[in-house]
């Protein structure tokens, strides 16, 4: 008996051996193991920075066609922009600390680190070339968080305004949230140690903060600086009327939109899974950590798609009684449950990760409808719910199902933990719902509100100075325009064929057409033409009754061969209609250069009641503003039936004044016909 309990211990110690071997191996004496881990880096970091093409398409979608250019030209400038923030400071704020020294000098560090800001290798000076892999991944990071303010702050944003805030989230704003968490020696670091620890606690509430891939530096820091951006910026013109009430203004191109949501999804698994920075871990399996990271990032995301699509829909049929599937809301829907799991993907399991996204798609709806209709902030691209709302409840998801297991496979034992018959005591906090204490609910709770009160205090004096000194939004005319027009060399679709019977063009021949974008640039320009054309016409009519208005008619016919009665009941003819079309354009006039209506004329009698109910209806502007609140028109009421009529008097001038091939009283008629139209038009208040 004593002889067979020998050999067992025997077996024992060298199974015991041959573990620690392999433990070893594991943990990086395999060769070439840091460069595995090191390539798995980069390639999730270029999967991260594609999806600066998704943040691209997305926004090009969901703006107005005139200002595609603009937008994309942002995106493209945040990675650039971004880069040199990164190089310059950010790296060094956010992870300049103090390197561990060999064992042969102690194991120490060299000194001792800052739990609010790293203060070392500003534009790389020291950083070793075996942290450039990581100091790319951790940049592309960087960049994303600046990408999501532009989306906010779509279509009226000064170019100046843009790198302004590009610098200081990437150089100052986003690194400093990303050493209080990220940092073995951050505040509310979860990987921090005794030896990590300038302060008196280890680790905040006992626990720390469990946020693996970003939902903090990344998107509450984009989300929170879009809400401060927009709310200062104000609204489009035109997206609220009047009384308050939101006017839709969806973008052009859904195609765009969706391709830019399945890149961002496709980007997210180098976003979620990559943030593990390896492959090879201290333990044989390691690997399965980043396998249940992108199973659980793509579950979420499935079923806030769903949730989304759901609650839009009965939303809609039960204020409107009709079914409606919305595409857009249920895109917006899967970036919510992307955000909403960011933060705690590694910690919870998959049924865990399926309700958190869920709950995800209802937050982000909800949230979008109360910004929008309560606060009455224009977000075009919903970026404030999407990652400020589905990352602050992606933090409390996590407080509520991170599994214990899952804490420790990641963050290892707690800090001075003494492992007693095979168990780690203490053991690491995890989710309430799961059994924990709460006190990690406690320090997400505390993690929301602080990185909220850090990024709005210093967003909001910062966009005020810029707002005050005339840098953050573009002139009212450019903004009607388009800024891909007025900064941007012209269209972005310039070479586009109208379809037959489209308001977006205007058909000045055969075959020359023009977009929107640009007759709304000649618009005023053209009316002010015709008005003196017609005024010398009727002036020639009233003068010398013999030479007659064909001469100078918009069709350009000459006067026919006829009798000399007839002749001159043409010419009556005429000079009447001439000097309704002068009327009528004395009227137009004043709408276009955003005046209110003081002086209708009589004829046409329809087309001058709709003027006239026009301007009775037109609320008076506050002193010193204008009845739309921030951002609306300078010229209060004629302004904003101006910029909401323009495709329609693009239109109804083409039929009036330029389609007329015919003549007599047949082709007069339409005219008049058409000129009525768009009057009742603007006199209901349609846009």
């Amino acid at each position: 008996m004593e002889a067979l309990q020998s050999e067992v211990a025997q077996l024992n110690a060298t199974l015991t051996s041959l573990q620690a071997q392999l433990d070893s191996q594991t943990l990086g004496t395999i060769p070439g193991a840091s460069d595995v881990n090191s390539g798995y880096t980069l390639l999730s970091g270029y999967l991260v920075f594609f999806m600066q093409a998704g943040f691209a398409m997305l926004s090009a979608g969901s703006v107005r066609a005139k200002n595609a250019k603009n937008i994309i030209l942002l995106n493209l400038l945040d990675a650039c922009f971004g880069c040199l923030a990164w190089y310059a400071t950010g790296w060094a704020f956010a992870f300049g600390d103090p390197p561990q020294l060999p064992a042969s000098e102690g194991g120490g560090f060299a000194w001792t680190g800052s739990p609010f800001i790293g203060h070392k290798y500003f534009f790389q000076a020291g950083l070793d070339r075996t942290s450039y892999a990581v100091w790319f991944f951790q940049f592309t990071f960087a960049a994303t968080s600046a990408t999501i303010v532009s989306g906010a702050v779509a279509e009226r944003c000064k170019f100046e305004c843009y790198v302004a805030y590009n610098l200081i989230l990437v150089s100052f704003v986003y690194p400093v949230v990303a050493h209080w968490v990220w940092s073995p020696w951050g505040w509310m670091s979860a990987s921090r140690t005794q030896a990590t620890s300038s302060s008196g606690y280890v680790l905040l509430f006992n626990s720390g903060v469990y946020d693996f891939a970003g939902d903090g530096p990344v998107h509450m820091v984009g989300g929170f600086a879009s809400l401060v951006a927009a709310r200062v910026l104000g609204p489009r013109i035109g997206r609220f009327d009047a009384a308050g009430t939101p006017v839709d203004m969806p973008g052009h191109n859904a195609s765009l939109t969706l391709l830019g949501i399945f890149l961002l999804w496709f980007g997210w698994y180098g976003f979620n899974p990559g943030s593990t920075t390896a492959i090879l871990g201290p333990w044989v399996g390691f690997s399965s950590i980043s396998a249940a990271i992108a199973v659980n990032t793509t579950i979420s995301a499935a079923a806030a798609t769903v949730s989304t699509l759901f609650v839009s829909m009965l939303h809609q049929y039960m204020s409107l009684g009709v079914v409606v599937w919305d595409l857009i809301i249920a895109g917006n829907g899967a970036l919510a449950g992307l955000v909403a799991i960011t933060g705690g993907c590694a910690f919870v399991q998959t049924w865990a990760a399926m309700l958190i996204g869920f709950i995800a798609g209802l937050v982000y709806y909800v949230l979008s409808k109360f910004i929008l209709h309560k606060l009455r902030i224009d977000d075009p691209l919903d970026a404030i719910a999407v990652h400020a709302g589905g990352a602050a409840w992606g933090m409390l998801g996590c407080a509520a199902f991170a599994a214990p297991n899952m804490v420790q496979d990641w963050y290892g034992p707690y800090p001075g933990a003494v492992l007693v018959d095979g168990v780690y005591s203490p053991s690491r906090e995890y989710g309430f719902i799961m059994g924990g204490s709460g006190a990690l609910l406690a320090a997400h709770c505390v993690y929301i509100l602080v990185i909220a009160a850090w990024v709005c205090g210093i967003m909001t004096p910062f966009f005020l100075l810029l707002n005050k000194l005339g840098l953050m939004r573009v002139p009212p005319d450019v903004e009607a325009m388009g800024l891909d027009i007025s900064y941007h060399g012209g269209s972005s679709y310039p070479h586009e064929r109208p379809m037959a019977g489209s308001s977006d063009s205007l058909r000045l021949g055969s075959e020359a057409y023009m977009t929107r974008d640009q007759v709304e640039r000649l618009l005023e320009q053209t009316m002010m033409g015709l008005e003196k054309r017609l005024a010398q016409a009727a002036a020639v009519a009233a003068a010398a009754p013999a030479v007659g208005l064909t001469a100078v008619a918009a069709n350009g016919a000459a006067p026919g061969q006829q009798g000399q009665q007839d002749q001159q009941a043409q010419q009556a003819q005429q000079g009447q209609q001439g000097q309704q079309q002068l009327k009528l354009v004395k009227t137009l006039k004043p709408l276009a250069e955003g005046q209110p209506y003081t002086d209708v004329p009589a004829a046409p009698a329809t087309a001058g009641a709709g003027f006239a109910a026009a301007a009775e209806q037109e609320p008076a502007p506050a002193a010193g503003g204008s009845v739309h609140g921030p951002g609306g028109s300078a010229h209060g009421g004629g302004g904003m039936h101006r910029i909401r009529s323009l495709s329609q008097m693009q239109e109804h001038m083409s039929r009036a004044y330029q389609g007329n091939a015919g003549s007599g009283s047949e082709s007069h008629e339409g005219t008049r016909h058409s000129h009525v139209s768009w009057a009742d038009e603007v006199g209901a208040g349609k846009a």
